[in-house]
């Protein structure tokens, strides 16, 4: 159970939508689950030159930057 403030966020908004992360560092990598385990659709975007591992591992759609902004209804950056 996670404190009252997140009990009080309304992300109606969001279902339906795509957001696309761009950068998986700290936060986004946080922020993704979080979203995800919300019901909400993520995609994480990467550089051409980023190996993507542990992003597969947490079982996130790996897209260009270029895909990701393209296919996004919210674009969140880290």
């Amino acid at each position: 159970m996670g404190d009252k403030r997140e009990q009080q966020i309304d992300l109606s908004y969001f279902k339906g939508k795509t957001i696309a992360i761009l950068g998986y560092a700290n936060h986004g990598r946080d922020h993704a689950l979080k979203l995800r385990n919300s019901g909400i659709n993520v995609v994480v975007a990467l550089r051409h030159d980023v190996p993507s591992t542990g992003w597969v591992e947490d079982g996130f759609r790996i897209v260009s930057v270029y895909e990701a902004v393209d296919e996004a209804d919210v674009i969140q950056v880290w």
